[in-house]
């Protein structure tokens, strides 16, 4: 028969429990805006506080709820601080909500979700230990104890590295695709190599039809050599604007509503760079097909269309910030005026050139 301190302390598990399915139910994307007068550095440092006080309270919890030797007096407080934490926690998202970047919130609403996600697989192991009117065979659940305490902690430690603004949450996202994009250039590159007849052996997958040593012809070794011309263009573009456009020199305390709106939008641009990119690349494998590459280099340049008046533009904002920040009493009319033809400008001339001689390769039969 379970005694009333054990009583009260599954009470309490479950009360966390609730606490966390109720904060997952609105996790990532249905945060309710808290009305706020504090700027995000406040709402950023709070966030990381009732961070750590999730550590130390789940810790506590861990330490309490032993199954070797539980204290079930000493978890009461413990478990009630988690469960009020993770109230904080969600309020604290409300208040930050979207007003200071989409992506840099979806970052921080993610993070939360995690890390309570792992609270609840945590409780659940707890519950099943120490829940007397279980059935005595999910006593294996003390196994996955220790499994799930160290889960909670690994997942507050790695959401402790937050965006301090918009711009990084962004350049979070970009820096993410870009391993990738890489890898797409590698694979292309190494399709147009010369290959060396003497290294192709017999593998055996030719006996089940999988064989890897189809070549291209002259015109599709032309074409995929005009290809992998615009895939490096647009893997120098993407590496560009992470370097200088997503990691500006000086980022402004508060950053204007038209800047997040295009780096909100970047966000968005860079997976479906990646997206189009490989898929463009996969019609390049032998035998080609001409409807294939059609269909997917139009989807390629729907994308750059897409990104480069957000480039261009969020280049302009960043250029005005700068002028403002330099401007001075002895400046005349006209000094910062200067019509020049910028990098990111020349890259999409050259872009769109490299897609040109792509779809002229398509005009004729292979």
């Amino acid at each position: 028969m379970s005694s009333s301190s054990q009583q009260k302390s599954i009470f309490a598990l479950n009360l966390v429990l609730n606490n966390c399915d109720a904060a997952l139910a609105v996790l990532p994307d249905d945060v309710n805006p808290e009305p706020s007068s504090h700027n995000f550095s406040v709402l950023h440092k709070d966030f990381l506080s009732i961070l750590s006080l999730l550590h130390a309270s789940t810790t506590k919890v861990a330490l309490t709820l032993n199954p070797a030797s539980p204290e079930y007096t000493a978890s009461i407080a413990p478990l009630t601080d988690t469960s009020n934490n993770i109230s904080r926690l969600v309020h604290c998202l409300g208040m930050i909500h979207r007003r200071y970047g989409e992506a840099l919130f979806k970052e921080i609403a993610s993070a939360a979700q995690n890390i309570i996600a792992a609270i609840k697989s945590f409780v659940q192991s707890l519950l099943a230990i120490h829940n007397t009117t279980l059935d005595s065979s999910e006593g294996s659940a003390a196994g996955d104890y220790m499994l799930r305490t160290g889960a909670v902690h690994e997942a507050i430690d790695r959401e402790r590295a937050l965006s301090n603004n918009n711009y990084d949450a962004v350049r979070k996202v970009w820096q993410r695709d870009h391993d990738s994009l890489v890898d797409g250039l590698d694979e292309i590159q190494e399709m147009c190599k010369p290959s060396d007849d003497t290294e192709d052996l017999d593998d055996g997958w030719d006996d089940l039809g999988l064989g890897s040593n189809a070549k291209l012809s002259p015109l599709e070794l032309q074409r995929t050599e005009k290809v992998l011309t615009l895939i490096k263009l647009s893997t120098l573009l993407h590496q560009r604007t992470i370097k200088k456009l997503l990691t500006p020199p000086k980022i402004p305390p508060i950053i204007q509503s038209v800047t997040n709106t295009l780096l909100d939008k970047l966000a968005l641009s860079s997976p479906a760079l990646l997206a189009a990119s490989d898929e463009l690349i996969s019609t390049t494998y032998p035998p080609q097909s001409q409807e294939a590459v059609t269909e997917h280099l139009v989807l390629f340049n729907t994308v750059i269309t897409e990104i480069r008046p957000l480039v261009i533009s969020l280049e302009a904002e960043q250029e005005i910030e700068v002028g403002l920040s330099n401007l001075s009493l002895s400046d005349g009319p006209g000094t910062n005026a200067k019509s020049k033809k910028t990098w990111f400008s020349t890259c999409f001339e050259q872009i769109e050139l490299s897609r040109r001689t792509v779809a002229d390769t398509l005009k004729e039969n292979i």
